[in-house]
């Protein structure tokens, strides 16, 4: 019985899998922290441009 538990991996697959998302979505908010604020700034370039030729 002591065999089959240490045989038994679906808990250890389940973790590994929370924090291979936990990984993906910080790595998700450290890249849109960097280019957030170029996105943004071209968003409103190309809307004052869109304004200005209206």
């Amino acid at each position: 019985m002591g065999q089959c538990l240490l045989n038994d991996e679906d808990g250890q697959t389940l973790i590994e899998y929370g924090l291979f998302l936990a990984f993906v979505a910080m790595l998700v908010v450290a890249v849109l922290t960097v280019i957030g604020g170029k996105v943004r700034d071209m968003y409103v370039s190309v809307n004052s441009r869109l304004k200005s030729t209206a």
